[in-house]
C-alpha cells in the first residue's frame, strides 16, 4: 500500500488542487481498463490477475446503491465519468480491500497519473500499423507450418498409442495360446 506523511485532510486538499489545475483528456474504455490495472499494481505492488469490467460502477441490493469493490475476480471501471472518478473509485476500492487511508492512496495515484504523463495522452490506445503484403504472406506461411507441426504431433501420438496397443494385444494372444497349449497337453 502506498502511504504518505500527509494527514488525510491535507491529502484531500492537495488532490482537489491537483485536479483543479489539470485538464484531463477524454477517457476511453480501453484506457480506463489499462489505467486500472496499472494503478492497482502501483498501489498494491501486485499484478491484477482478475478481470476488468467496463461500464459497471454500482450495483443495487434491496434498493441501496453500492460501489462495486475490488474483489477476487474483477475491478469495475467506467470511462464515461472521466479520470478523476476513475482514480477516486479505484483508490476507494483498494483502500476498502486493504484497510488503508483513502485520501493518501488517492493522492499517490493522482501524482502517479501525472508523473506517467497520462494527462498528456500517453496512455492512448496503441494502433498497430497495417501489415504489408509480404508480412501477411509470411504470417500465413508461419501459421501453416505451425498447423502442420501440430498435425504431425497428433499423428505421432496416435502411432505410439497404436504401437503400444498392438504390443499388448500380441502379448495377450501369446498368453492365451500358451495357456491353451498348456491345458491341451496337461
Amino acid at each position: 500500500m502506498v502511504t504518505s506523511r500527509k494527514t488525510s485532510d491535507e491529502a484531500a486538499a492537495e488532490i482537489r488542487a491537483l485536479w483543479d489545475t489539470l485538464t484531463p483528456p477524454p477517457l476511453t474504455t480501453p484506457e480506463a481498463k489499462r489505467a486500472a490495472k496499472k494503478l492497482y499494481r502501483y498501489s498494491t505492488g501486485h499484478t491484477w490477475e482478475g478481470q476488468v469490467i467496463a461500464g459497471v460502477t454500482q450495483v443495487r441490493f434491496n434498493g441501496w446503491k453500492f460501489g462495486v469493490p475490488v474483489q477476487g475476480t474483477h475491478i469495475a471501471v467506467s470511462a464515461k465519468d472521466g479520470w478523476e472518478a476513475l482514480v477516486h473509485h479505484l483508490a476507494d476500492d483498494i483502500t476498502y480491500a486493504f484497510q488503508g487511508d483513502l485520501n493518501t492512496c488517492e493522492l499517490a495515484m493522482v501524482r502517479e497519473v501525472i508523473k506517467r504523463g497520462w494527462m498528456d495522452g500517453r496512455l492512448c490506445d496503441r494502433v498497430a500499423a497495417p501489415l504489408t503484403k509480404e508480412q501477411r504472406a509470411a504470417n500465413k506461411r508461419r501459421d501453416a507450418v505451425v498447423r502442420i507441426k501440430q498435425r504431425i504431433k497428433a499423428w505421432t501420438t496416435k502411432h505410439k498409442r497404436a504401437t503400444t496397443a498392438l504390443k499388448k494385444l500380441n502379448a495377450q494372444l501369446k498368453r492365451m495360446e500358451k495357456k491353451r497349449t498348456h491345458n491341451a497337453t496337461g
